[in-house]
């Protein structure tokens, strides 16, 4: 028996058709996710220099260890500018995910710029390894 392929599909997931961060003009755009990884311990900020001007739609934490200190936070921003209020890691456990609520004016993202996350340690220097997510789309 013959099966006929999806060549348009295939091209798609082969990722030959678009490029990365094509606007579709009648049906959307296409997300883009990005990750950074702290290290833990002591405060600590880490950035991401992003190649294009976009928008943070969404933002999240996942916290690779136990929260430590309840004081322990997590701040989202964009070259320094503060997108997130501070989000309460302490009181997670390893694995827990905490999630932006809200974000600020600081949510469009200039080409160059850098996305950051500053964890900072409530004093005792246990702040847990981070991953943070932010989903953003082209502007």
């Amino acid at each position: 028996m013959f099966m006929a392929q999806n060549r348009k599909l295939q091209k798609l997931l082969d990722s030959n058709m678009l490029g990365e961060g094509t606007i579709l003009t009648s049906k959307g755009i296409l997300p883009m996710l990005y990750n950074i990884v702290t290290e833990g311990g002591a405060t600590e900020t880490a950035s991401l220099t992003v190649d294009r001007a976009m928008t943070i739609v969404d933002a999240w934490v996942v916290l690779l260890d136990d929260g430590g200190a309840n004081g322990n936070v997590v701040q989202i921003k964009n070259a320094g500018v503060a997108v997130s209020e501070a989000l309460v890691v302490g009181t997670f456990s390893a694995n827990g995910l905490a999630r932006v609520a809200q974000l600020g004016t600081a949510k469009n993202v200039a080409a160059g710029a850098a996305l950051q996350a500053t964890a900072t340690d409530a004093g005792s220097d246990d702040m847990p390894p981070l991953s943070i997510f932010f989903l953003c789309v082209p502007q």
